[in-house]
């Protein structure tokens, strides 16, 4: 999935102290000091579901200080925040990189302390598969960064080719220079920066994010479990074709992702067996009913089996035809043409008698 190069701290969202949902006398305070990221941080249903259960409200505080994550996620969150009726006022607190940005650019007034951070870059997205694919990569990449380069046009009111020179070579902004620039109205006295996030994980970061903040509780994020390997994909998830793998390796999904994506995929099948199974079942029953019908008529043989009345066949073959032909259209055949088509399947022994009796 493409993605901003941010991440998170690691910790999932649900039951995490990263982010958290307020509301006092209409006024809601929304703390987003996670990733956005529906594994590892917020995902935008959680924003979505949170935010509603607040109610209505007349104004929204959004805190920030995160270090972005999935871009498609962050839009959706953007446009949840679009449509709110509520004021907004998002204040950067620490860092709002990557998507966390553009989640900031739907606030109608942006507040950034003295010592945070705005970082604006372009999508980055990883692929396995051949070079069509890569190509397709490159272009849906591009495609977003325009989504992107809108969004921060419209906020700031700048070129888009400005702005798209910005992203290029991942731009990070003071509070004066984001001030300066459009993408903040105003600034707020310093705030500590303890941002969730690996300065690692970016290309230019600022030189003070390298070092270790400043945070009266520090907090050691347990390590992200590594992505699955082949092998390991294999190995759990036997009998799965190769789209399976390819998907699962261009997801980066650990084993433990992997082997829940598998157990659904069969659980589907199971579903979808059961179904089949049922139906067939029913088809089996009514045919036995239709055949038990058959045999329970008068003159009616088991099949490959002669007439009950066979001995009437042999010394007049005709009369036993026509009883035959009697015989469907009292069942139902609509006309005798109908009728002896369908004797003839039940009776082609019959018929055969009859044809050698015309010809002699």
């Amino acid at each position: 999935m493409p993605e901003h190069r941010g991440q998170g701290s690691g910790v999932r969202g649900q039951g995490s102290k990263a982010f958290s949902f307020r509301c006092e006398a209409g006024r809601a305070e929304i703390l987003l000091y996670d990733a956005i990221d529906p594994w590892y941080g917020i995902s935008a249903k959680q924003f979505h579901d949170e935010l509603k259960a607040l109610g209505p409200l007349s104004h929204i505080d959004l805190r920030i200080n995160s270090p972005g994550g999935s871009i498609t996620e962050g839009m959706a969150i953007h446009s949840i925040l679009k449509r709110q009726t509520a004021k907004i006022t998002a204040h950067i607190d620490g860092i709002a990189a990557s998507m966390a940005s553009i989640v900031a650019m739907a606030a109608g007034e942006i507040v950034m302390a003295q010592g945070a951070y705005l970082m604006i870059h372009n999508p980055l997205g990883y692929v396995v598969g051949e070079a069509d694919d890569m190509r397709d990569l490159a272009d849906l990449l591009d495609k977003m960064k325009q989504q992107l380069v809108n969004i921060y046009a419209a906020r700031t009111r700048r070129p888009a080719d400005e702005i798209a020179a910005l992203m290029d070579t991942e731009t990070w902004l003071t509070a004066d220079e984001a001030i300066a620039g459009g993408f903040a109205d105003r600034a707020s006295p310093e705030l500590a920066l303890a941002a969730a996030l690996d300065p690692q994980r970016f290309f230019h970061p600022p030189k003070n994010l390298c070092k270790e903040p400043a945070m009266a509780d520090p907090v050691t994020p347990p390590a992200l479990p590594p992505a699955a390997s082949l092998s390991d994909l294999k190995a759990a998830c036997p009998g799965a074709d190769n789209d399976f793998y390819i998907a699962q390796l261009g997801n980066c999904a650990t084993l433990e992702q992997s082997r829940a994506a598998w157990s659904a995929r069969q659980t589907a099948k199971l579903d979808e067996l059961t179904v089949r199974n049922e139906a067939l079942g029913g088809e089996v029953t009514a045919l036995k009913a239709e055949l038990a019908a058959l045999k329970a008529r008068p003159g009616v043989a088991p099949v490959g089996g002669k007439p009950a009345d066979d001995g009437a066949a042999d010394a007049d073959p005709l009369a036993a035809w026509n009883e035959a032909i009697a015989a469907e259209l009292k069942a139902g055949a609509k006309t005798r043409v109908e009728a002896g088509r369908a004797a003839a399947r039940k009776h082609p022994e019959l018929r055969q008698a009859v044809l050698e009796a015309g010809k002699s």
